[in-house]
């Protein structure tokens, strides 16, 4: 399999040449080559060219699905899964979008994606839920600084670390 010219020819670094191909059909090879290299910016400039409509068939869930499953793969960490969800809220479909949240969660996500959730239930005329979430998340954030704060005043957080560096080193 022949690879790709511009991949091998452009640097991440250079981002006329990046806008230029990104911009083009060698588009998937420079994202793959972001993931690769752990990109953020290059992630997101690459997605930020491209025109995800085109290959999102608004009538057909099988070609949102499988462009959405492809460029999932290449996000390798929350900030470029977190821009490529926003991205694509506007090329998928609402059921669509539901079931990936629904499958990213199952696939141990779920704490990134209340952002998300809030966006699809406000979005499905589901405000209560989409509410329900952002109380959750202020008790949650609000209970985990308040044992921050009882850990770090009594100093058994220091001694957890300790304990925690010593069995990892094991």
């Amino acid at each position: 399999m022949e690879k790709n010219v511009a991949s091998q020819k452009i640097s991440l670094e250079d981002k006329d040449s990046l806008v230029m191909a990104s911009s083009s059909y060698s588009w998937p090879s420079m994202l793959l080559k972001a993931s690769k290299e752990k990109d953020d910016s290059a992630f997101t400039t690459v997605l930020s060219k491209v025109e995800i409509g085109q290959y999102c068939n608004k009538n057909s869930e099988i070609s949102q699905k499988i462009i959405t499953y492809f460029l999932l793969g290449l996000a390798f960490n929350e900030y470029s899964r977190n821009y490529l969800l926003n991205v694509l809220r506007n090329h998928v479909s609402s059921n669509v979008y539901y079931n990936i949240l629904l499958e990213l969660s199952v696939l141990g996500f779920e704490n990134e994606l209340d952002a998300h959730w809030v966006w699809w239930l406000s979005e499905t005329n589901n405000d209560d839920f989409a509410l329900a979430i952002l109380e959750r998340n202020t008790l949650k954030s609000k209970r985990s600084k308040l044992i921050k704060n009882i850990l770090e005043g009594s100093g058994l957080n220091n001694s957890f670390s300790e304990k925690n560096s010593y069995y990892r080193a094991y």
